[in-house]
């Protein structure tokens, strides 16, 4: 079960990196940040106790997705998108950290 969760998270990690070229190219299109929404959620591990291997490499994706967000937010470009999306990942890790 791990391995198929491990391809999902490349997979995703694969798509997200398009996805960034996609928000910083144009910040304000609301289709480039619903897809990230959905990337992140599709990524989501599978429930466990504790934090699972698997829920520690979907921390460190999302950790990662905080730099360029955080980046946007301070240019002030998209609009609400860019603190949509960051105030999301950061909900998801203090879910995760609590865990």
């Amino acid at each position: 079960p791990d391995s198929t969760y491990y391809t999902l998270l490349s997979t995703v990690q694969s798509e997200l990196s398009l996805v960034q070229q996609a928000v910083f190219t144009d910040p304000a299109d609301q289709s480039s940040w619903w897809y990230h929404r959905h990337l992140l959620l599709l990524a989501a591990p599978p429930p466990s106790d504790g934090m699972s291997e698997p829920k520690k490499r979907y921390c460190e994706m999302l950790q990662s997705e905080t730099s360029p967000l955080r980046e946007l937010v301070e240019e002030d470009s998209g609009g609400k998108w860019p603190l949509s999306a960051l105030h999301f990942i950061l909900t998801a890790l203090d879910g995760m950290v609590g865990m």
